[in-house]
């Protein structure tokens, strides 16, 4: 028995058979990907002389497929079969002849192996509560097209993903989120991956109260804050401080007052991604100056 050694293949397609049509199935063997077993089965069966046998006429042959055959009339079929393992396109031919016959004209194989699905986004981008999110999510391999689907785990509320592989809506509460997504080509072949997704919640200033100060007496007292995402700056973006005193950008305000009363004013809290809170001082953090 002689054995010739293919490897992966895709799609592999026939030329040139003019003698008595020896195989007289398709040409087509169809597709298949790298990593998964394949097979198909050559029919000899039209033959017209008293025997036929085959070998390797040249060319690059995949690795991880095989073709067993030998001389007829011991059979009439040969199978090719394996697990294909390197994505490419290849090319070989087989030349076949027949007992009493003579040769014939080699059959070309073209043989394309895709390689394996897979979802190649690895991370998403952190999304903000209450702001609306969007990013999509790509595949590679297998044979398009492709169909997302969640297999596990929890989104954040407000955000789902839909068929394509987009991840939108608007997150209404912060966290990290993990779960699998799943994705499906058009032979039914399936890729998942992990993924997180972190929702920042929103900047908050939780200083309920300034201390009073005295007329003439230095004063300093800062303000605090959580949340959205750290390299905060403070102001005053209605109102007034009274005579005397300032704040900074860091959220401290000092100085001497030089006059007395109450003073109502507003400071706003900002982050590094340009989301604010705001809170009316006098209300909540009522101060007498």
């Amino acid at each position: 028995m002689r054995r010739l050694l293919l490897p992966l293949f895709l799609t592999l397609l026939f030329c040139g058979v003019t003698f008595g049509q020896a195989i007289t199935n398709s040409t087509n063997m169809g597709s298949t990907l790298a990593g998964q077993p394949f097979s198909y089965t050559l029919d000899f069966a039209g033959a017209t002389c008293s025997g036929i046998y085959a070998d390797y006429g040249g060319g690059t042959t995949p690795s991880g497929v095989s073709m067993d055959y030998s001389p007829m009339p011991a059979y009439t079929t040969a199978t090719i079969s394996g697990i294909p393992t390197t994505p490419g396109t290849y090319t070989w031919t087989l030349m076949l002849y027949e007992i009493g016959c003579g040769d014939t004209p080699g059959y070309t194989f073209t043989l394309t192996v895709r390689a394996p699905l897979s979802i190649t986004t690895t991370s998403v981008p952190s999304g903000v509560q209450g702001r609306a999110y969007s990013t999509s999510l790509s595949a590679t391999g297998g044979t398009s097209p492709y169909t997302f689907s969640l297999a596990s785990g929890t989104l954040p509320s407000g955000v789902s993903l839909n068929s394509s592989g987009t991840l939108s809506g608007t997150p209404t509460s912060s966290g990290t989120f993990s779960f699998s997504a799943k994705v499906t080509d058009s032979a039914s072949n399936t890729a998942t991956q992990s993924l997180s997704l972190t929702v920042i919640s929103n900047p908050s200033i939780t200083s309920a109260s300034l201390p009073n100060a005295s007329f003439g007496s230095g004063y300093s007292q800062s303000f605090s804050g959580s949340g959205g995402t750290p390299g905060y700056s403070w102001s005053v973006i209605s109102g007034a401080l009274p005579a005397g005193l300032s704040l900074s950008s860091g959220g401290t305000i000092s100085g001497t007052p030089n006059a007395t009363g109450t003073s109502s004013f507003t400071v706003q809290l900002t982050d590094s991604t340009s989301r604010s809170e705001e809170r009316r001082v006098g209300k909540e953090c009522r101060s007498r100056w």
